[in-house]
C-alpha cells in the first residue's frame, strides 16, 4: 500500500463533524480500481488494546521499557519474542524481549501414573556382552566341574 499516494486521494477540505462523516469522506474518496475498504470501529476498540495482553498468558505483564523516548517500533515474524526499537531515527536498534519463553514439550501429554519408557539404544547383545556372557559360562562350567 502507498500511503502517501492514498492519503493525497481524500480531500482534506471537506466538512466532517462527526466520526461517520470521515467513513463517507473515505469510501467516496475512489472509485477506480475499488473503493477504500473502510472498518467502522468506536473508542472502546482503541482504549481497551489492554485486553489483549491479559488474555494471552505469555505476554509480559508490563513492558519492557518506557514507550515515549520511542522513535520507531520494529516486530518481525522471525523473532515473535523479540520486540525492536529506536530512540532516534539514526540511533542504533536496541530489542526487548516482549513475550515469556516458550516451553518445548517433550513426547505425549500422560496421566499422572503414567512415564512412557525410552526406545532402545542398541539391539541384540553388545560385543563386551558376549565376551562377559562366555566367560561366565566358563566360569561356571569351571565350577561345576570341581564339584
Amino acid at each position: 500500500m502507498k500511503p502517501d499516494k492514498n492519503m493525497g486521494l481524500i480531500n482534506s477540505k471537506q466538512r466532517a463533524e462527526i466520526p461517520s462523516d470521515w467513513v463517507e469522506i473515505f469510501r467516496s474518496a475512489r472509485a477506480k480500481p475499488s473503493p477504500f475498504d473502510v472498518v467502522e470501529v468506536d473508542q472502546s476498540y482503541f482504549r481497551s488494546w489492554t485486553n489483549f495482553f491479559t488474555t494471552k498468558t505469555d505476554y509480559l505483564k508490563k513492558f519492557p521499557f518506557s514507550s515515549r523516548p520511542i522513535r520507531e517500533l520494529e516486530i518481525s515474524q522471525e523473532h515473535r519474542r523479540l520486540i525492536y526499537y529506536r530512540k532516534s531515527y539514526n540511533g542504533a536498534w536496541e530489542s526487548a524481549i516482549l513475550k515469556e519463553k516458550e516451553s518445548k514439550r517433550k513426547g505425549p501429554v500422560l496421566l499422572q501414573n503414567e512415564f512412557e519408557l525410552p526406545p532402545y539404544s542398541y539391539s541384540g547383545i553388545k560385543k563386551i556382552c558376549r565376551e562377559i556372557l562366555l566367560l561366565n559360562n566358563i566360569i561356571f562350567r569351571l565350577d561345576t566341574n570341581l564339584s
